[in-house]
């Protein structure tokens, strides 16, 4: 029995250390991302921070990015500038990495889309 792939199931995450500090501040600013397997699976490329930071920022990922998390890897994306974050127009880098590899991408056997 395979692994279903709904909205629930997540594809690739980023805790709050896996952004690089706000340069502004200094300061880890408290952001998590958190990618639906399934989101992953129909193509979408463009996600948003959540946690506890006062501010989000847009995250996007191109198909060969997306690729390689669906596969099981991990990336390192920039956050995009203004005006989808802190009024300041800071970015972060941050690491992305794969909750496991889909089948079709990484040729993991018993997950099925």
């Amino acid at each position: 029995m395979g692994l279903a792939v709904d909205s629930r199931t997540p594809g690739a995450v980023a805790n709050p250390e896996d952004f690089s500090p706000n340069l502004d501040t200094g300061a880890l600013d408290q952001h998590t991302l958190w990618m639906g397997r399934a989101d992953m699976v129909r193509r979408v490329l463009s996600y948003e921070t959540s946690g506890a930071a006062d501010h989000t920022h847009v995250v996007a990922f191109t198909d060969a990015e997306l690729n390689t998390l669906l596969g099981g890897g991990t990336v390192t994306v920039m956050t995009e500038g203004p005006p989808s974050n802190a009024a300041t127009g800071h970015v972060h880098i941050v690491v992305v990495s794969s909750c496991g590899a889909t089948q079709g991408f990484g040729g993991a056997a018993g997950l099925t889309k």
